[in-house]
């Protein structure tokens, strides 16, 4: 899909579904149904297993979701600049509440908002969004065709995490889960 570009707003292609607008659905692998396994009794009373096909309630036999990110589209809109970070009060800032501003640390973090992507500013192709309802995790990508899911229901609070892919490698970001649910990033 060729990149679009109107005035400020650029449509992007979606990088979690690829630019498909969908994604094989998890609950049947894309096959549309799942198998029940069950017993019955055969004429000569010994107990026979069998597994039977049931369409699945999770794509409605389709083997298909719809990516929550584009809402089916394949692309996503995005403005070439981005708005401030505001604390809740409307005062726009880059540090977390009490931190001093000088720190060199702390002056880089940034506020996730929800369902918006936040770019590397220096490796375009790294990504992350973060989006909390339902659920509450955090999608990165690492290449065009490389990504991953952090689940943040169980992360710790008020302290910075550093974040590793699935070979135990460093991913160049660090997270700050607040108690008040906002969540926070550094990249490195």
């Amino acid at each position: 899909m060729k990149n679009k570009s109107d005035g400020n707003l650029t449509q992007l292609p979606c990088m979690p579904c690829g630019g498909r607008g969908s994604s094989n659905c998890t609950a049947c692998n894309g096959v549309g149904y799942t198998l029940i396994s069950k017993s019955r009794t055969r004429y000569d009373g010994s107990l026979e297993f069998y597994q039977d096909r049931v369409p699945c309630t999770g794509c409605f036999s389709s083997g298909r979701i719809t990516c929550g990110f584009c809402k089916g589209l394949g692309w996503v809109s995005q403005s070439g600049a981005a708005p401030p970070v505001s604390q809740p009060g409307g005062v726009p800032t880059n540090t977390p509440a009490g931190a001093p501003a000088g720190d060199p640390q702390i002056s880089q973090a940034f506020e996730f908002r929800a369902y918006e992507f936040v770019r590397h500013p220096n490796h375009q192709e790294i990504w992350a969004c973060w989006q909390h309802n339902p659920g509450n995790c955090l999608d990165i990508g690492l290449s065009i065709s490389d990504s991953m899911r952090i689940e943040l229901a169980g992360c710790q609070r008020d302290t910075w995490l550093g974040i590793q892919d699935g070979s135990g490698s460093p991913v160049p970001l660090s997270i700050f889960m607040g108690s008040s649910g906002g969540l926070r990033g550094k990249w490195l």
